[in-house]
């Protein structure tokens, strides 16, 4: 009776998995109810799979969108930001610096944004004495800078109240290297129009022709 059950239960082992080699591996071939089994369970596990995939999508698609909105607000305060850092730069005495500074705000900071943060932010004294800069170079960038903030109403009165259309004038006339010395001289006209200065504009001109 003993030898019955066990041979019975190799049969039914033997029927459930057995063992043949291909090509030097083993290969294990399941007993057909096994299989099918496994083939339901598979079956129900790629279903459910898919069903899931629409909610991951829509997951994914909301952090994408998550992601690319703040991008968009760092990116578009990436300007004031970094104006920041350049206006702390122009407040220094170094005229190095404040070299550096005026060559940034003239590359850089050109939006409206920046050009009104400046206004906003009281720096148009500040660049008005950088106009008293040994660099020659570094007083043209300022005067690059001021027309562009002349042309924001916002800007009109404290250019006029920080005196830059004299200080501009008197500033040209210490430059030694002539062509600097005429491009500085044709800001300050560009100044004195934007600012509405005709008188300014007629000394300049006068000046020029004597």
């Amino acid at each position: 009776r003993e030898e019955g059950r066990s041979m019975a239960v190799r049969i039914i082992t033997l029927r459930a998995f057995s063992l043949r080699v291909v090509g030097g591996h083993s290969t294990l071939r399941r007993w057909p109810p096994l299989q099918r089994f496994l083939s339901n369970s598979t079956s129900e596990e790629e279903k459910a799979v898919q069903e899931q995939r629409p909610a991951r999508l829509a997951i994914k698609a909301a952090i994408l969108t998550f992601i690319a909105v703040k991008g968009w607000e760092t990116f578009g305060n990436s300007g004031t930001f970094m104006l920041e850092s350049t206006l702390t730069l122009l407040r220094s005495r170094h005229p190095q610096t404040q070299h550096d500074a005026v060559s940034r705000l003239d590359r850089w900071h050109t939006s409206d944004t920046a050009l009104h943060h400046i206004v906003e932010s009281g720096h148009i004294s500040t660049l008005v004495n950088v106009l008293a800069s040994p660099s020659a170079a570094a007083r043209n960038l300022t005067l690059e800078v001021l027309c562009r903030l002349a042309s924001l109403d916002s800007a009109l009165v404290p250019l006029r109240d920080a005196q830059a259309l004299t200080t501009a004038r008197a500033s040209c006339e210490t430059i030694g290297d002539p062509l600097e010395a005429e491009r500085c001289r044709a800001l300050g006209d560009k100044l004195a129009l934007l600012l509405g200065d005709a008188s300014a504009l007629e000394v300049s001109s006068s000046q020029s022709s004597g």
